[in-house]
């Protein structure tokens, strides 16, 4: 679901680098933009199934621990949903103008940044429970603290130091690939 929200829908309505079509993006695919908010809600519920089922398998190797990373997930889960809402209102507007699509779409991403933080610690939970598990291969785990690691300061650099935006995505696309693989 995320590779069709992030990956299909959501480019063909936001470009950070044309901002101005925004507008137009949103009116000419409204219909796929509802698709995308469902594939939202849909990514939400299932946040919240990993997060006990995450509990539930490391439970036994640390209780603290996998209580922990059940905790940051749902945190995580919670200021997704809040940030999701901004996007929900655009599809709530009565009428369309691109500053206030933009205004929701700006205030997404700062929210999803912070969100995103949260995660990268839970990964990083997720990582030592992988280590603690000892059937876990140890590529996994170092890969999933590789990733917690990424996730974190990325979007600490996001949103505590916003002037170095360049640098910041030039890290994104090196960290990308090692952070997908640790998250899956």
């Amino acid at each position: 679901f995320a590779g069709f929200v992030f990956g299909f829908v959501n480019p063909k309505i936001y470009d950070a680098n044309n901002t101005e079509l925004l507008q137009s993006n949103l009116l000419q695919n409204m219909q796929l933009y509802n698709y995308m908010l469902a594939g939202f809600v849909i990514i939400i519920l299932l946040d919240l199934i990993v997060s006990w089922t995450i509990f539930l398998f490391f439970k036994e190797d640390n209780r603290k621990l996998a209580m922990l990373s059940f905790l940051l997930r749902i945190i995580y889960t919670i200021i997704f949903t809040i940030s999701f809402t901004y996007l929900l209102n655009n599809s709530l507007l009565t009428v369309l103008n691109n500053d206030a699509i933009l205004k929701n779409y700006n205030k997404f991403y700062h929210l999803w940044s912070i969100a995103l933080i949260v995660f990268g610690f839970h990964l990083l939970v997720v990582g030592i429970l992988m280590k603690l598990h000892k059937r876990i291969h140890k590529i996994i785990w170092i890969l999933t603290i590789i990733a917690s690691i990424s996730y974190v300061l990325i979007h600490f650099l996001k949103v505590a130091i916003p002037s170095l935006d360049d640098f910041t995505k030039t890290l994104e696309a090196i960290l990308a690939l090692p952070m997908t693989v640790g998250e899956m």
